[in-house]
């Protein structure tokens, strides 16, 4: 049975290796969320973190918070900067993270955690959720659950691949 227990700064001590090979079996190198990465999300208020387990067997995690705390240099945070639509406005989460392990990829954990990390994040009061996605599995994950496409960054940080950013208006 899938079941979703928080992720916090609390518990990171005893996910922290499961979740870090996580990041090795998913991603380059360039592009792995680190431990202080991980720590400086776990960080920001109003975060949406949490883990994903199947029959006590951690599977996956989603992470996610303000647009605001997001990097000004990256595409899509220059994109709201410049539109300024919703910048400033704190009803938008970023999607940081949201994997489940490979072996288990097109069993449709990948969309429960989407559909959890939806949830929590109307829960806090968010109305939209952004964030950047392999053009794969997850963007029709995405595409599926109402997202738009609002641009593609090729060769994401040297990687060789491209990723897009997208938006999703969270349902009432």
């Amino acid at each position: 049975m899938l079941e979703f227990k928080d992720l916090s700064l609390s518990n990171w001590n005893e996910v922290e290796g499961e979740i870090l090979r996580l990041e090795e079996l998913l991603f380059p190198e360039k592009i792995r969320g680190t431990r202080e990465e991980f720590i400086g999300w776990l960080s920001e208020e109003r975060n949406v973190a949490f883990l994903a387990y199947l029959n006590d067997v951690l599977i996956g995690c989603a992470i996610g918070a303000p647009l605001e705390s997001q990097d000004p240099k990256w595409p899509g945070t220059q994109l709201e900067l410049k539109t300024k639509k919703h910048w400033g406005r704190y009803d938008t989460i970023h999607g940081i993270n949201a994997v489940v392990h490979p072996e288990l990829h097109g069993r449709g954990y990948g969309r429960a955690i989407y559909e959890e990390y939806a949830r929590r994040a109307k829960e806090m009061g968010y109305k939209r959720r952004v964030g950047y996605c392999r053009p794969n599995a997850t963007l029709h994950i995405l595409k599926s659950q109402g997202a738009k496409e609002l641009l593609t960054c090729k060769n994401w940080f040297g990687t060789g691949e491209d990723y897009v950013y997208v938006e999703l208006y969270l349902k009432e």
